[in-house]
């Protein structure tokens, strides 16, 4: 039996249990959400997840930083299945009256754990967006606290900035193999609007400050810290030291590059043209 109540679901849940102690019964925001968003499949014989898994980590970044790359090269490498739990749909139900958080993070890590690894990855505005009555830092934190490791993904602003813009326009987010000729003329043909791009610098640094002040709560020795030029450069390197940091052993030998996605900003040029006008244009302003 499944039950619904956007305003007060957990006292719904508590009186349908009550009521009817030989039914299994399960929440729509407790139970189903939470499950659907670690995209693993399910049935009521199975929602309830195996027990709770011993490695647990979360890459932590802005947007364009890599995430994908880096999530999957984890995943290819047999160290869990970091994917992006938060987004919209469990922001809405972990900012509904009544939810019982707790209830809705051990679903989410027993269902999405990878044999005894579960991953996530915590996009910035994600993050801040979920944030009902603890701050971004008070979260992480609590995750700290609770076993989680947590890997701190960083690329240069200017950079993080024009991917984005191309990407929002474009909606190309991510490529495999090589550009089809679509994709290509589509990567090519981005309008430059100084307005868009430095309304987008400037949140972006806003959201960059703000990841920072959340970070700084945690521990030095919980978080890995790694940077994009990096991980593009020493993937193997990175997925080595990722291992050690979450505890987790990892199997380079698993991994083919070739599958994982491209970086979209080396295989067109109208990335650095972009990046240059804008630095330029940036410096021209009183």
């Amino acid at each position: 039996m499944f039950v619904y109540d956007p305003h007060e679901e957990g006292r719904l849940l508590e009186q349908a249990r009550r009521l009817l102690p030989d039914r299994e019964v399960w929440g729509v925001m407790h139970d189903v959400m939470p499950v659907l968003v670690t995209r693993r499949g399910w049935g009521a014989a199975d929602i309830s997840g195996p027990g709770d898994p011993e490695v647990r980590f979360a890459v932590v970044c802005m947007p364009r930083t890599g995430s994908t790359f880096l999530c999957e090269l984890l995943a290819a490498a047999g160290a869990g299945a970091a994917r992006e739990h938060l987004r919209d749909p469990l922001v809405l139900v972990l900012r509904s009256a009544g939810v019982d958080h707790e209830h809705v993070y051990r679903r989410i890590i027993r269902h999405g754990a990878e044999g005894d690894v579960f991953g996530t990855k915590l996009i910035a505005h994600f993050l801040f967006d979920a944030c009902t009555t603890q701050s971004p830092g008070e979260v992480l934190r609590c995750m700290a606290d609770r076993g989680f490791r947590l890997v701190h993904l960083t690329r240069d602003v200017m950079d993080q900035v024009i991917s984005n813009y191309i990407a929002k326009q474009t909606r190309v987010w991510v490529a495999r193999g090589d550009l089809t000729e679509q994709a290509r003329d589509r990567l090519e043909q981005v309008d430059y609007r100084f307005d868009d791009l430095r309304a987008l610098h400037e949140s972006t640094l806003c959201d960059i400050g703000r990841l920072d002040e959340a970070l700084a709560a945690i521990d030095p020795q919980c978080v890995l810290r790694l940077d994009y030029n990096e991980l593009v450069a020493s993937p193997i390197d990175v997925l080595q030291a990722c291992g050690r940091h979450i505890g987790c052993a990892v199997h380079p030998e698993r991994v083919d590059l070739a599958k994982l996605p491209i970086r979209l900003s080396a295989a067109v040029d109208l990335h650095d043209a972009l990046r240059q006008r804008f630095v330029a244009d940036l410096r021209d302003q009183p």
